[in-house]
């Protein structure tokens, strides 16, 4: 049973191969020899140590760009409080430009 899955099927899918492998042997002790099967518990599986380290490879890789996505939220988050403060800097300078525009249309009309 456990050679209709890739090593990397066997890896991320172990608990669906262990059924698996468990209801294959149970119905072939079954059949053949009137053996039922009450429990099987698949104990350890061996790679070779390229695809071992692969898996560690892509561990690193996946973990390392987590991290890069975390690093650009928080910069994202950032530029976007630092937008909002020239937001609200431009919001008042306007509205001081605007009032002493208006004071100088005053003084302007009183002479």
């Amino acid at each position: 049973a456990a050679a209709n899955f890739t090593a990397t099927e066997l890896n991320l899918r172990r608990a669906s191969v262990d059924v698996i492998m468990e209801t294959t042997l149970n119905d072939k002790l079954n059949t053949e020899f009137d053996v039922f099967v009450s429990d099987f518990q698949l104990l350890g599986l061996s790679f070779p140590s390229a695809f071992s380290g692969a898996i560690e490879e892509t561990t690193i890789a996946t973990e390392e760009a987590s991290e890069a996505q975390n690093r650009q939220n928080e910069i994202i988050v950032r530029l976007a409080a630092k937008r909002e403060q020239a937001q609200a800097q431009g919001r008042q300078v306007y509205t001081e430009l605007l009032a002493r525009g208006q004071q100088y249309q005053l003084a302007k009309t009183k002479q």
